[in-house]
């Protein structure tokens, strides 16, 4: 979960004021999905799957390096909730790669600048959004590359946008993609792009023309097989609805020394190694709070962390094992595929590990086949790291519909909403937290937070203390709730 969700008056209102809704639109893996192939072989047809790319997809794109193998990669999520308005970003961390960090940092400012100078607010849900997430698409001790896609959804319909951004690790630098790119061959880059065009009846080649004639290519990548790929802005080169698509072409002869660099680290990458290794994690006992919890009986109370993981979940880890208090975590895809020690982690010590989606959608906007991919691309996430397949989704903003219902069902999975809500996002500050914690739970209620967020890791070992000291037992959503059915919706007992 994370803000904005929209639940019905009554009873199971939480106690503690909400943000308003926020989803992702067009939805990041349809996007991606969308990729146009062109004048590049059958091994392009082939793609590696992605944090934001569907298994199923056939088209040209690139190569997608598992964040995990980054030593030190951690995630910083970005959000912010103006009035009548909801943008939500992830981008990767790389210790050592500081220029790296900012220049992505710097790009997703802007876009959240954009998006709210450009987007009129609504009265009501569901309200114009915007998110961000991202693709390692090279990584080696010289190169460094990542590629942001941007979906927006506003008074003008869906937009979607892609850009990649290098890193010299040499040189400690971030670089354009136009730095993949020896200058004097850009004609034939050129050509080569017309050719594939040409070969696409999805491809207009009037608007194609266009994007040559400016020349400014700000989303250059490679596929698998070494192909370089020339993505352009959703509606830029073929029809509507598309989201944004790609032409592959040869390389040879077009790469700079640097871009011939990049190349390699596409398609044989390997672990940059710009920080030293982090400490070796301890995995605790597991919390065996289980069979002998009657929550018919006892004064039950579920804690869930929505959003992560991140690399200080594992602070919030050690909390929870200290005080043998075990809880639910729903976690976003593409912050779960760079940690999977973690995800690990969090099973091997009693805790459950449920769905928050791939991108952090709206559901709600999506199709079924859109969901579906949202929901099965975190359940094999989790089931590689941890050999358990997720049991439990919480929609993003707790928004959901009969076709989300649906989905789940099918996935033998229920929805978990929550009825306590602190706002550990808004005030970032932990006395707050913990105080509205404490004063707002009540016997079977499901507390919501964010383990991202700093200050809400640092206010658990007094909120625990705090409600045990209160009578409530600490346990799990499926210890608190029993028999669940799939496609239901929970929001406590």
């Amino acid at each position: 979960m994370c803000p904005g969700e929209q639940l019905p008056a009554g009873r199971d209102r939480p106690r503690v004021v909400r943000r308003p809704s926020a989803s992702v639109p067009g939805l990041l893996a349809f996007l991606a999905a969308t990729l146009v192939a062109g004048a590049c072989g059958d091994a392009d047809l082939a793609p590696t799957p992605s944090p934001s790319t569907p298994t199923t997809v056939s088209f040209a794109q690139p190569a997608i390096v598992p964040p995990s193998l980054v030593t030190g990669l951690d995630t910083r999520v970005e959000e912010s909730f103006g009035p009548g308005r909801v943008t939500f970003a992830t981008l990767p961390v790389i210790p050592g790669a500081e220029a790296f960090t900012a220049e992505i940092q710097q790009a997703v400012d802007a876009d959240f600048a954009r998006f709210e100078a450009d987007t009129a607010p609504a009265d009501d849900p569901p309200y114009p959004e915007l998110l961000v997430g991202w693709d390692l698409v090279a990584a080696s001790p010289r190169v460094l590359g990542a590629r942001l896609i941007t979906t927006e959804l506003g008074a003008a319909g869906d937009d979607g946008r892609v850009q990649t951004t290098w890193y010299d690790a040499e040189a400690g630098t971030a670089l354009p993609s136009s730095a993949l790119l020896a200058d004097e061959n850009a004609p034939e880059l050129a050509d080569r792009l017309r050719r594939a065009g040409a070969a696409d009846p999805r491809i207009d080649a009037d608007a194609l023309e266009q994007q040559l004639a400016a020349g400014d290519f700000d989303a250059l990548a490679f596929t698998s097989s070494g192909q370089l790929l020339v993505e352009f802005d959703q509606g830029a080169v073929a029809a509507e609805g598309l989201g944004p698509v790609a032409l592959a072409v040869d390389p040879e002869g077009l790469l700079s020394v640097f871009g011939q660099s990049a190349s390699l680290a596409a398609t044989a990458p390997s672990d940059p190694a710009l920080a030293p290794p982090p400490p070796t994690a301890t995995t605790r006992p597991a919390v065996t709070a289980d069979s002998d919890v009657d929550c018919s009986v006892q004064r039950c109370v579920a804690l869930t962390f929505d959003d992560g993981p991140v690399a200080g979940t594992a602070d919030l880890l050690d909390v929870l094992a200290d005080k043998g208090v075990p809880a639910t975590f729903f976690v976003v895809g593409s912050n779960a595929q760079a940690q999977p020690d973690l995800l690990a982690r969090m099973v091997a010590e009693g805790h459950v590990v449920g769905n928050h989606t791939q991108d952090h959608p709206d559901l709600t906007k999506l199709d079924a086949e859109q969901v579906r991919d949202q929901i099965e691309q975190v359940n094999d996430t989790v089931a590689a790291a941890t050999g358990v397949r997720p049991t439990l989704l919480r929609p993003p903003y707790g928004a959901t519909s009969p076709t989300v219902a649906d989905v789940a069902a099918a996935a033998g999975m229920a929805q978990v909403l929550w009825n306590v809500d602190p706002e550990d996002w808004k005030d970032r500050d932990s006395a707050v937290v913990q105080q509205r914690v404490l004063s707002s739970t009540d016997d079977g209620d499901i507390v919501l937070s964010h383990d991202i967020h700093e200050t809400t890791r640092e206010a658990y070992a007094a909120i625990i203390d705090g409600l045990v000291a209160n009578g409530y037992t600490l346990v799990t959503v499926p210890q608190l709730l029993g028999e669940i059915e799939p496609g239901q919706v929970y929001r406590g007992r």
